[in-house]
């Protein structure tokens, strides 16, 4: 049984969009610093938002695919080969062009929630050897962006 708490989708969204905009306004302060200055583990500023792009426009299929077959496979396969695909797929987004992509990835993914009903949102899915609901995956989501974030604002003064 998932564990986490439960939120109403109105709690959800506004959290959601909340740390979705935090995110942006992030990703376009680091526009004016060095994005391409490596500081955590090789990757740069730019890296992490490129990789939070990445996330953020898989995150709608990743949701399709949990639907269809009652899990969140993408933790079964290999993190670091994900995460670096993601990065080089968006490698030609510089400090300005990825808060705009950005913006359009959390955009697909509001449209895309929309739909969901207090009832969705409480289904559960495998992830791991455990369970979540839909609306704690997204907040996992959620958390896993604010999380990266931190860790650029921090690095980046």
């Amino acid at each position: 049984m998932a564990t986490e708490a439960a939120v109403s989708r109105t709690e959800l969204f506004a959290s959601l969009r909340a740390q979705w905009l935090a995110t942006e306004e992030a990703a376009k302060a680091a526009q004016d610093n060095d994005t391409d200055k490596v500081y955590d583990d090789g990757y740069t500023a730019g890296d992490i938002f490129r990789h939070l792009t990445d996330t953020a426009h898989n995150t709608a299929s990743d949701i399709r695919g949990m639907l269809s077959t009652g899990r969140f496979e993408a933790l079964d396969g290999d993190i670091d080969a994900r995460r670096a695909f993601g990065i080089e797929r968006f490698a030609a987004l510089d400090g300005k062009m990825i808060p705009i992509e950005l913006e359009t990835a959390h955009g697909v993914i509001w449209m895309y929630i929309q739909r969901f009903s207090d009832e969705d949102l409480a289904q559960t899915f495998a992830i791991g050897d455990s369970e979540i609901t839909l609306a704690g995956f997204l907040q996992m989501l959620a958390g896993h962006e604010a999380s990266h974030v931190a860790d650029v604002q921090s690095a980046l003064g």
